[in-house]
């Protein structure tokens, strides 16, 4: 990337000495695009807004103008991503590029979701929707319902998140994207396991309902199960390794919510494997602290130690010492935890317990 970079810079140089304004601007923001350094991306892009200003692009300054607001989000300044949005959108608008105005109302409803105002940020999505509807951009709808669901999460509305989220998942299997199809089933089993555990903390035990709501809730989670567990087979046929991983561990998440700790903790361990194959650290160690709690709801003590020795070894590693507080929390309830069982196994041997009490297992 440094090498690209450099010659990039190289090649905007000579442009910049002797290049037609257009082909300034057009390098301006190739070289923009590849650049790490947030600042020195900012720079390019206005630079690059203005010459498309100053030779009336309006195309040339509509992507400009998003590029701009995409960088001043990533360095979080989200006034300035607003402004440069609606002015993306504005040229979109003049030059009639509905695409363009539908990408820069997409981005502007993710600024709102960022500053949580949900009414705006689904009222930019609704109107990119109609605008991709009448393109007939099957592709750009998912992309706004993919949004609207995230916006609906990060608001506290997991059921209306769930319905947006299958939604998508029903339009994207028509596109024939298979990682984006991963990815939406992915957000809706996500947002579909929050929507459950909610009905799961408003379940009334004295409701004269009580079995239907429990049977509807075991098959809502069924259905979660289902729709991750494609998401998991899809990325695994695309050889996605890093997403295999990461979606092994949302459906590890539904079978514990669930109540089946044993498919939990084998997502848990699958996703461990290949967490450590690929070499990303942060994920094993958080894979790790996931497989503790799942062992520990599946009352594993020596396997939750296991991984807690293993969590600690890498906090040691790093120098997290922070991390290592929370392991070492994790060793002390998991060795009381050892240290109580231990004791009822001892009792039960001097007492003489009755053989039905003596046969209850202590793992």
């Amino acid at each position: 990337m440094a090498e690209e970079l450099k010659v990039a810079k190289d090649e905007l140089a000579k442009i910049m000495k002797g290049g037609d304004k257009s082909q300034q601007a057009k390098q301006l923001l190739s070289t923009a695009y590849i650049c790490d350094d947030t600042t020195e991306k900012v720079i390019f892009i206005k630079q690059a807004v203005s010459i498309f200003q100053e030779i009336g692009d309006k195309k040339g300054g509509t992507e400009a103008s998003l590029a701009l607001s995409r960088a001043e989000m990533a360095s979080g300044n989200l006034d300035a991503a607003m402004a440069a949005a609606q002015e993306s959108a504005s040229i979109a608008i003049s030059a009639e590029d509905k695409k363009g105005q539908a990408e820069a109302l997409l981005f502007t409803a993710g600024i709102h979701a960022a500053r949580d105002d949900l009414k705006e940020s689904l009222k930019s999505t609704d109107a990119a929707r109609v605008i991709y509807r009448e393109l007939g951009d099957t592709k750009g709808q998912v992309a706004v319902l993919r949004s609207a669901c995230m916006a609906q999460l990060s608001s506290g509305k997991p059921e209306q998140a769930m319905q947006t989220g299958y939604e998508a998942l029903t339009l994207c299997r028509k596109v024939g994207d298979k990682f984006e199809e991963a990815t939406t089933s992915m957000l809706a089993a996500n947002a579909h396991l929050e929507s459950l555990k909610k009905d799961q903390a408003e379940l009334d035990p004295e409701s004269e309902d009580i079995m239907a709501d429990q049977a509807a809730l075991a098959e809502g989670f069924q259905e979660c199960v289902r729709v991750a567990s494609d998401g998991v087979s899809l990325f695994e046929e695309l050889g996605d390794k890093l997403e295999t991983a990461n979606a092994l561990r949302m459906l590890s998440k539904v079978h514990m919510g669930a109540g089946e700790a044993d498919a939990s903790v084998m997502a848990e361990m699958e996703a461990l494997g290949i967490l450590k194959d690929v070499g990303d650290a942060a994920k094993y160690f958080d894979t790790l602290i996931a497989l503790i709690q799942s062992n520990i709801a599946n009352q594993c003590p020596a396997p939750a130690m296991r991984c807690c020795n293993e969590a600690k070894e890498l906090c040691m590693q790093f120098g997290d010492y922070d991390a290592l507080r929370t392991v070492e929390e994790y060793i002390q309830l998991v060795k009381e935890w050892i240290y109580e069982r231990q004791s009822i196994k001892e009792s039960r041997k001097s007492l003489r317990l009755p053989m039905v009490l003596a046969q209850i297992p202590v793992s």
